[in-house]
């Protein structure tokens, strides 16, 4: 009986150990700000601002109901433009961070995969830049960009086979927050990507 148990076991242990797949995503960002001053009235002339993304990462199939995990290293950027009759002005901004995503195939076959997709991004900004008229400010230093975003998203992927490695495209909706601001102003952003993927399978 010890000897069944142990094949059974090695044998779900190889087989989870060889359903993996190293993945890479490229696409674009157009994002939406809303921010609120101190006094908490909110900034109207923002508008929708566009920025490359790129992510690499793993996936495990979780071999639960076409149920995968993935885990990867994200870098996007969030910009946004605006102004008024006096002043023009635009940000710039690029996070890194930690991507976290559960994926269910809810049409899976040989030739191609349907995916919903949900999860979380923890980043944190490593570069900004606010143009105000001719003036250059450094985005890093304010607290209200800077420090620990969550990034909540939902989306949906098409993959499809070309000898045991996909294609993808798909498309994902966030919203982020900075958790560790402490000041009176607010900021957070929402966003539509569009993706663009190949993967790896290693089975």
């Amino acid at each position: 009986m010890k000897k069944y148990i142990i094949v059974l076991v090695t044998c779900l242990t190889v087989q989870t150990l060889f359903s993996q797949e190293f993945y890479f995503l490229t696409g674009e960002n157009f994002t939406n700000y809303n921010y609120k001053n101190s006094s908490g009235e909110e900034n109207e002339n923002l508008e929708k601002g566009n920025g490359v993304f790129f992510e690499i990462g793993y996936t495990q199939d979780l071999k639960v109901n076409g149920l995968k995990y993935s885990i990867g290293l994200a870098l996007d950027s969030y910009n946004a433009t605006g102004g008024n009759t006096l002043d023009n002005y635009d940000w710039k901004t690029k996070y890194l961070g930690l991507q976290n995503t559960i994926s269910y195939a809810f049409i899976d076959t040989d030739d191609y995969q349907i995916m919903l997709n949900g999860g979380a991004n923890l980043s944190t900004i490593i570069y900004g830049e606010q143009k105000i008229g001719g003036t250059t400010y450094d985005l890093k230093t304010d607290k209200e960009f800077s420090g620990l975003f969550i990034s909540p998203e939902i989306g949906l992927q098409a993959r499809y086979n070309i000898w045991q490695t996909y294609i993808s495209l798909g498309y994902n909706f966030s919203k982020s927050f900075n958790v560790s601001n402490s000041t009176d102003e607010e900021l957070s952003f929402s966003t539509h990507q569009i993706q663009f993927g190949i993967h790896f399978y290693i089975r």
